[in-house]
């Protein structure tokens, strides 16, 4: 996806979507993401330093990863604008931009009037008014086979909940329906029995849950105080 030379000229590294670091010349390898869990995130672009001792990549949903001497001076990790299309640095390498790209459209066929839609391949929620105007949109982690597609309401929302099993918590549940045995909803990234996340922010936008739909912390908040009983939840391929 990138191609960073050397300061001398005498060299160049090769940048891969997986985050993959090939160098050439007189190029210095110092450190990838190729074959690591947190690069389910597609790496869009890449710049080098200044120093030309490190360098930054950057992944389509906003998360900044430094090698070298490449400073980590903020991100846009999940955010509604992801994804990002492009990356650059300032001519000192103190600073950096990043330019998003027009958030997704609200899918066709995904119903009427104030509602959450569910995408599941997209990996993506959004929060629509009754005008049509999209008040939010999410990167989220879901399950490839649930829930299925179809048209619900949430019927009950928790500040704080359990899992019901291995001392999972998780936090801003907003139940529309049901699995097996429990219920099926919105929520923040889990916690488990011994105190960790669940999984990584960074890897919002990918397959990871036993069925329920994960958001970032501050999102989940959103989406639980902007949902009332009864909201229309639609969920689509």
């Amino acid at each position: 996806i990138d191609l960073l030379s050397t300061t001398d000229g005498n060299g160049y590294l090769l940048i891969g979507a997986d985050g993959s670091v090939h160098a050439y010349g007189s190029a210095r390898f110092r450190g990838s993401l190729a074959n690591n869990d947190v690069s389910s995130s597609r790496i869009v672009a890449a710049e080098r330093t200044p120093d030309g001792r490190g360098y930054w990549m950057v992944s389509q949903r906003g998360k900044v990863f430094t090698f070298g001497s490449a400073a980590h001076l903020g991100q846009m990790n999940a955010h509604e604008l992801a994804p990002i299309g492009a990356f650059a640095i300032g001519g000192t390498g103190d600073g950096y931009w990043m330019a998003t790209s027009t958030p997704p459209a609200v899918p066709p066929n995904s119903g009427s009037g104030r509602r959450a839609i569910f995408s599941n391949q997209r990996h993506r929620v959004w929060l629509v008014e009754n005008d049509g105007k999209v008040a939010a949109n999410f990167f989220v982690s879901a399950r490839a086979d649930k829930p299925q597609p179809g048209v619900y309401q949430v019927f009950s929302k928790s500040r704080h909940t359990i899992a019901g099993h291995d001392d999972i918590r998780m936090e801003y549940m907003v139940r529309f329906t049901w699995g097996v045995e429990q219920a099926i909803g919105f929520h923040n990234i889990p916690i488990d029995g011994f105190g960790e996340a669940m999984q990584m922010e960074s890897q919002l936008g990918s397959y990871r849950s036993d069925g329920c739909i994960r958001l970032r912390d501050d999102q989940a908040a959103q989406l639980y105080a902007w949902a009332r009983v009864g909201t229309q939840v639609v969920v689509i391929d």
